[in-house]
C-alpha cells in the first residue's frame, strides 16, 4: 500500500508540475501575443511616420519650387518696370534733346 501511496503522491506532484508548466506556457504565449501586437503597432507608427516624412518632403519641394518661380517672376516684373522707366526716360530725353536742338537752331 505504501508503494501505491508513493506512486499516487508522485503522480499528483507530476500533475502539479505539468499544470505549472502549462501556466508558464500560457503566460509565455500571452507575452508573445503582446510582443507581436507591440511590433505591429510600432510598424504601423513607422509606416505612418515614413508617409508623413514623404509628404513633408514633397510639400517642401513644392514650396521651394514655388518660391523660385516667384523670384523669377519678380525679376521679370522688375526688368519690365525698368524697361518702362528706361523707355519713358528715353522718350523724355529724346524730347529734351529735340527741344535743346530747336533752341540752338533758333539762336
Amino acid at each position: 500500500m505504501s508503494k501505491v501511496k508513493d506512486l499516487t503522491r508522485e503522480l499528483r506532484n507530476k500533475d502539479e508540475e505539468i499544470e505549472d508548466q502549462r501556466k508558464i506556457i500560457d503566460s509565455l504565449k500571452q507575452d508573445k501575443r503582446r510582443g507581436e501586437k507591440a511590433i505591429n503597432e510600432l510598424q504601423n507608427q513607422f509606416d505612418e511616420a515614413r508617409s508623413e516624412t514623404s509628404k513633408e518632403h514633397r510639400l517642401r519641394e513644392r514650396a521651394e519650387q514655388y518660391a523660385q518661380d516667384l523670384e523669377v517672376e519678380m525679376e521679370n516684373l522688375k526688368r519690365r518696370q525698368m524697361g518702362r522707366l528706361v523707355s519713358s526716360n528715353a522718350v523724355e530725353m529724346t524730347q529734351e534733346i529735340s527741344r535743346l536742338k530747336a533752341e540752338i537752331e533758333e539762336k
